[in-house]
């Protein structure tokens, strides 16, 4: 209410009506819940479930971030053509089959299965990020990019932070002795959530 009446709001409400821009804050905070959590949980699952080393581990995990810069060109030119939006529904599709297979690898200890997922991972990330920028940008007047920007990373900040603090607690669990279950019951919270983004972001896009 005080930001309503207020002559210079912090926070712009009226903007949250915005379909692309509220596609582009729930794509933020949901893709900052999946990398803080499994980026979170992955390195312990490499190292105390697959004996691998620190170094094996970090180098695995650059299958993330390798897809993740193969694809943010091909993404850009996507955007350019079509818009942002096929881009967030596709990478939070991607994000649910990173999540189911990295939770079968770790349940089952198939460590194939979970490379796939982090290749997913990073394909999901490169979706996301950008167009997610876009859509944010694109929905407001250029007198208030700044805040679009400030808002969508306050929200990313935000969900890397609950997701970071969720996935401490399931693999933390008394109930829960193999990191590999640990790592399991992560991915299932983080499957979940993508599927909720996936459907949210869907509905927001849909022509009215």
């Amino acid at each position: 209410m005080v930001e309503r009446r207020a002559s210079s709001p912090l926070l712009q409400l009226s903007l949250f009506t915005h379909r692309n821009f509220s596609a582009a804050i729930v794509s933020d905070f949901f893709l900052a819940v999946f990398y803080a959590s499994a980026l979170l949980v992955l390195p312990l699952y490499l190292t105390r479930s697959e004996d691998f080393s620190l170094r094996t581990s970090g180098l695995l995990l650059l299958l993330v971030s390798a897809t993740m810069a193969l694809t943010s060109p091909q993404v850009g030119k996507l955007v350019d053509r079509a818009g942002p939006h096929r881009p967030l529904i596709g990478g939070f599709g991607f994000f649910v089959a990173a999540g189911v297979a990295i939770a079968v690898g770790a349940f089952g200890g198939w460590l194939a299965a979970v490379l796939v997922g982090l290749v997913l991972f990073g394909l999901a990330w490169g979706l996301t990020l950008g167009p997610a920028t876009v859509a944010a940008l694109s929905s407001v007047e250029k007198s208030q990019a700044g805040f679009a920007v400030g808002a969508s990373w306050t929200f990313h900040n935000f969900g890397g932070a609950l997701g970071a603090a969720v996935a401490a607690g399931v693999y933390g669990s008394p109930t829960v002795a193999a990191a590999g279950d640990a790592v399991g019951r992560v991915a299932v919270v983080i499957t979940g959530t993508s599927v909720v983004a996936l459907i949210a972001v869907s509905l927001l896009n849909r022509r009215r």
